[in-house]
């Protein structure tokens, strides 16, 4: 009996010892897989404690855009220090939205304006239309998004697209999206940044005067993520500044800018439009009336345009105009 007891005890010490190892082992993995989960995720950029704060609010880690260093122009003087640009906007919402604005949004900041800047400056934004299935009005968050870069470049010394839509992304956080378009001309250099399918224009006048041939001198391209998909700021977007087309410009006195949303690029070929600005006579106000009356009239026509054309090339049966805001600032350099 006393053997067997002896037995008993040895098996009960020998069990026990074995679920303390067995549950210090288990204590002991899980301690050094999460060691090894903080180490892989501190090398993919998280913190374990701050994961969920970095999604709740993911603007507030956004990275800070650096400023293109802005190169020096040879034989940099007087005449070119006094450049600036006059800006000629023009409107026109689509017909179904007339009543709350459109979705479109601009800015223009002349030099002396404001706050007396040494720079002008333009932006344009197209709020995502698709927005408004979920009840979202994305005209709200363009119209912020430009307010605040406007007032950034407003308060700026020393201007930086960049920077003026980091900070106007930062601080929009209604819900929407929007694409965006900003120039800034200082010092005789056009600073430009594009995201999305907005974009500019820059046309060169081949000699001086009302008559002036014009011709293209640089234009944006589209940035789409497939069709008609293009690259946006906003909610659920994870496209950011950073993504955006840039380019600094030597402008010369004549130049004029054609900044505009899609509603315009989608129904106006490059020719007709140099030809509205050509017709014009120097009459930049009459010309950028004329662009926006053009796309909205094409846009509900069935006529060929740039947007049935990349529909048909995509595979998609389209023809005819593409209906929407249309938003135009033209911009003269003098």
């Amino acid at each position: 009996a006393n053997d067997t007891r002896q037995r008993e005890d040895r098996e009960r010490h020998l069990l026990s010892a074995v679920c303390r190892f067995l549950i210090w082992s288990s204590i002991n993995s899980r301690a050094k897989a999460r060691e090894m989960l903080g180490r892989s995720r501190a090398l993919a950029g998280f913190h374990p404690v701050n994961t969920a704060r970095l999604h709740a609010r993911a603007w507030l880690v956004r990275p800070a855009i650096p400023c293109p260093p802005r190169r020096t122009l040879q034989g940099a003087g007087a005449l070119e220090k006094v450049l600036k640009l006059q800006f000629f906007p023009c409107m026109i919402p689509h017909p179904s939205k007339a009543e709350k604005g459109g979705e479109d949004a601009y800015f223009v900041l002349e030099e002396g304006g404001g706050n007396t800047p040494q720079h002008s400056a333009a932006g344009v934004a197209d709020g995502v239309g698709g927005w408004a299935e979920m009840g979202v009005d994305a005209g709200l968050y363009s119209k912020a998004l430009m307010k605040w870069t406007h007032q950034r470049l407003e308060s700026a010394e020393i201007p930086c697209a960049h920077d003026a839509l980091a900070f106007a992304y930062r601080m929009t956080k209604m819900t929407g999206s929007c694409t965006a378009c900003v120039v800034v001309l200082h010092k005789g250099v056009l600073e430009t940044l594009n995201l999305g399918d907005s974009g500019f224009l820059l046309a060169r006048p081949s000699e001086e005067g009302a008559s002036a041939h014009y011709k293209v001198f640089f234009k944006t391209k589209e940035q789409q993520h497939t069709f008609n998909m293009p690259y946006q700021l906003g909610t659920y977007s994870k496209d950011m500044p950073q993504h955006a087309a840039v380019k600094n410009i030597e402008v010369k006195r004549g130049d004029v800018i054609v900044m505009a949303t899609d509603g315009v690029w989608d129904n106006i070929f490059e020719e007709d439009l140099l030809k509205i600005v050509e017709e014009s006579s120097g009459n930049l106000k009459s010309a950028a009336k004329a662009i926006a009356e053009t796309s909205m009239r094409i846009g509900m026509s069935d006529n060929p345009t740039p947007f049935s054309t990349r529909a048909q090339a995509a595979g998609f049966q389209h023809n005819g105009g593409k209906l929407d805001d249309v938003t135009v600032v033209l911009a003269h350099v003098v």
